[in-house]
This record gives structure tokens, C-alpha cells and sequence, in this order.
């Protein structure tokens, strides 16, 4: 029986796998009230003047990295997830009406755009996203404009500010926690604990900065 053992956890592994990706990815969307929102603003069948994929944000506190697509249509803003990471999360679509938006700062440095859905929920985007999208819903947008035009100089500053506070908050875990938490064992040089959240997050800046690009 115990020969059998890679055997069976060979076959049953995916199985397993892919019951936890599924409830893990109910659980967050639970977490974020998307299953809520589809309920009180089901998807409707209209084209999208601007359609923004690859989007970030936070969603009533779970962060969501480049799995979003935003769409602008003439009676609302449309929310939908990659498949992939919300196999149950139905794209939902909120009237202008019911859409608020405060702007504020996020780790003193970025600026960013607080999305409130009907007071359900919201989600937490870039300033720049919400120019965009505010800049192709014209007077529906719940903000006066005009709104700042995307350059690549304005793109560069902020994911540049990005990497930074990632690098930043990467850097400081990497030095501190192994200090604390195991002071009697060598902890990692500091310019490993440097260079490496610094070439990781400049990877992703880099990927970031190409998708929006292509937006």
C-alpha cells in the first residue's frame, strides 16, 4: 500500500488542486461582495466605448494584479475577471447613477481612485484608470472634468513610484524579519535583500508599463 502511495497522489493531486484554486477563488470573491454586486447589477448587453484590460486594484480589500477588464458603455461601467480567477464571478455592471468616486493617496505616493458600487462594495484603482475611464464616460462620470491625459512620461513617473514603495516595503521585510525573528542565525546580506524585490518588482513594472501601452 505504501508503494501505491506516489501513485495515488499522482492522480489525485490535480483533483485536489484544482478544488483548491476553486474554493479559494469563491471564498475572495465572497470577500470582495462580487457575488453580491452580479446579483443587484446583473451584466447588460451593451457595447463598450472603452474597454481596459490587464487592470489592477483592491476590491473591498482583496487585491486583484492585471486580471480585471473595465468597460465603458453608455449607461454604466462594466466589472469582469479573468475566468481563469473567477471561474463563478459573472462580469457585473454598475449605472452611472449608483457609482461614486473619492480620489485620495495610498502609501503617501500613489494616487488613487476609490470606485463605490451602490454601497456594496468598491474597488480601488489607479488616478490614471479612472481618467481614462472618466474621460470616455464624459458627463456621466460622476467628477468634473477635464481629466489629465495619459503620456508615457506620466505612465514611467508612476509605475516608477510603484517600484519604488514595492521595493521599499520588500526590502525592509527582508532585512527586518529575519533579525527578529531568528536572531541567533546569519541572516541574508543586505544587498540580497535589496537587489532582490528590486529586480522582481522592476520585472513587473516593466510588464505593467507594456500592457498599458497596449491600452
Amino acid at each position: 500500500m505504501q508503494n501505491d502511495f506516489p501513485k495515488y497522489f499522482l492522480i489525485l493531486f490535480p483533483f485536489f488542486f484544482a478544488a483548491l484554486w476553486v474554493g479559494i477563488s469563491i471564498a475572495l470573491a465572497l470577500k470582495a461582495h462580487w457575488f453580491e454586486l452580479a446579483r443587484r447589477y446583473p451584466d447588460r448587453t451593451e457595447e463598450a466605448s472603452l474597454r481596459l484590460r490587464f487592470q489592477s486594484g483592491r476590491m473591498s480589500g482583496v487585491a486583484m494584479s492585471g486580471i480585471l477588464t473595465l468597460d465603458v458603455c453608455a449607461t454604466g461601467l462594466r466589472v469582469s475577471i479573468w475566468r481563469l480567477f473567477g471561474p463563478f464571478s459573472r462580469p457585473f455592471f454598475i449605472p452611472w447613477s449608483d457609482l461614486t468616486v473619492a480620489r485620495r493617496k495610498m502609501f503617501f505616493v500613489l494616487n488613487v481612485a476609490e470606485l463605490d458600487f451602490g454601497r456594496i462594495g468598491n474597488l480601488i484603482v489607479p488616478a490614471h484608470v479612472a481618467d481614462r475611464l472618466g474621460g470616455a464616460a464624459q458627463s456621466h462620470w460622476p467628477e468634473p472634468d477635464p481629466f489629465p491625459q495619459e503620456t508615457s512620461k506620466r505612465a514611467f513617473q508612476y509605475e516608477l513610484r510603484v517600484w519604488l514603495v514595492g521595493t521599499l516595503f520588500a526590502a525592509t521585510f527582508f532585512i527586518v524579519a529575519p533579525r527578529v525573528m531568528a536572531p541567533s542565525a546569519a541572516p541574508p546580506p543586505i544587498a540580497v535583500s535589496i537587489l532582490f524585490p528590486a529586480v522582481v518588482f522592476g520585472i513587473a513594472t516593466l510588464v505593467r508599463f507594456a500592457l498599458r501601452s497596449r491600452n
